[in-house]
């Protein structure tokens, strides 16, 4: 069986699923009702879902999205990833399309696939069932890898040739939204730290009003009052009380019994 029979074979109808045996010319007769969709989505709808009402639905939701080129997502989900309808013909440098099979990718979503490159390359017979990265594109526009590193056109003169087509990070800062990021980030800081200023001020009132409550509950030495003394009002215990010089505040006092019960 020659390459071109085999992945026929291998990808142009569903091989299990629901849909294993949905007839060959309803299977190109969806081909030919969304030509703008790849043949392995076609084949995943028909692998997940039953009844052609609802594969119809799905395909026509995927066609919709597909057209929706302003979409934040377009680019990653579908650069390079459909087939210009000029191929060869096509004049435009930065076609949104593919043209040949080196530039072309697999939509990640319809088949996930890792970002390292295939160690067969073109000689891997997984075709687009392969867990690797065929092309630099398949790289580029791979989840983990989009967007993660900078453009050096971006830093370097302002102006990326590729503009929104780009896999590379165009979020350049200049100085003066540098700075204002600075000041915002500096003003967080410093309303942090009155915050943090406040607890521990309030910490410090409820740690001042807790010793005042032992001084006036507790002797110096650490036993419980039995004696109050006078003027000043701190305690004493039946060991203290005896001497007139308060050990809280070295005046000479009174001290009385008192009950506490």
């Amino acid at each position: 069986m020659d390459r071109k029979s085999q992945y026929r074979q291998n990808y142009e109808r569903p091989r299990q699923g629901p849909n294993f045996n949905y007839p060959e010319n309803k299977f190109k007769e969806l081909q030919n009702d969304y030509p703008d969709i790849p043949g392995v989505y076609i084949q995943k709808v028909l692998h997940e879902l039953t009844g052609e009402e609802n594969v119809r639905q799905a395909l026509l939701q995927e066609s919709k999205k597909i057209s929706q080129f302003d979409h934040p997502d377009w680019v990653k989900d579908y650069y390079k990833a459909l087939q210009c309808q000029n191929k060869s013909r096509c004049l435009n440098p930065i076609c949104r399309y593919y043209h040949q099979k080196g530039e072309r990718r697999r939509v990640y979503k319809y088949k996930k696939y890792s970002h390292n490159f295939c160690p067969q390359a073109s000689q891997c017979s997984d075709l687009d069932q392969c867990e690797f990265s065929h092309t630099i594109n398949e790289i580029l526009y791979h989840p983990l890898i989009y967007r993660s590193k900078p453009c050096p056109y971006m830093k370097n003169e302002q102006f990326c040739p590729l503009a929104e087509f780009c896999p590379l990070s165009h979020e350049i800062l200049d100085e003066a939204q540098a700075l204002e990021e600075f000041l915002s980030a500096h003003q967080k800081l410093d309303s942090l730290y009155l915050a943090l200023y406040n607890v521990e001020n309030d910490i410090k009132e409820k740690l001042k009003i807790e010793e005042d409550y032992m001084e006036q509950t507790r002797c110096q030495c650490g036993y419980d009052k039995d004696y109050l003394r006078d003027p000043c009002g701190h305690a004493a215990c039946s060991e203290c009380f005896s001497n007139p010089i308060c050990k809280y505040c070295r005046n000479e006092t009174i001290a009385y019994k008192i009950n506490f019960d």
